[in-house]
């Protein structure tokens, strides 16, 4: 009787609470949310033979391109020394900050003032997917 309670219990706790439930909404589940959007925005803000430096969560999105770097997060300690990284050699950068991991608010203005300064213009900010250009390009 208790083994039978305790899995009536768990089965309870699964349907109501559990947020894999199929009660859970499960037509939202694969879809894209806004955050997405505003990486296909990025995608199709840029000139398509532009060289890329992009974020992890931005490199299946632009595998189709001749030139194109991931951007490494764990350079952001260094503000200056991440811009020089970012920058080389690319006319477009695309961070998205859901992929920075610890970076700080403080690491992620001082690589974005670093980024300006090397010449790139932010063309857009929209949901923490930020896209900086080259000027003239």
């Amino acid at each position: 009787r208790v083994l039978i309670t305790v899995l009536l219990a768990c089965l309870s706790f699964y349907v109501l609470i559990a947020p894999s439930t199929p009660y859970a909404r499960p037509w939202g589940w694969g879809s894209r949310d806004a955050v997405d959007g505003a990486r296909l925005d990025a995608r199709t803000s840029i000139g398509k033979d532009a060289s890329v430096r992009a974020s992890a969560s931005m490199l299946t999105l632009l595998a189709q391109r001749q030139l194109l770097y991931p951007l490494d997060p764990a350079t952001f300690r260094d503000a200056s020394r991440a811009a020089a990284t970012a920058t080389h050699g690319v006319d477009v950068v695309i961070v998205d900050r859901h992929d920075l991991g610890h970076a700080t608010r403080t690491q992620e203005v001082g690589f974005e003032l670093a980024v300006v300064q090397r010449g790139f213009v932010k063309r857009s900010d929209d949901l923490g997917i930020v896209v900086f250009v080259r000027r003239g390009h």
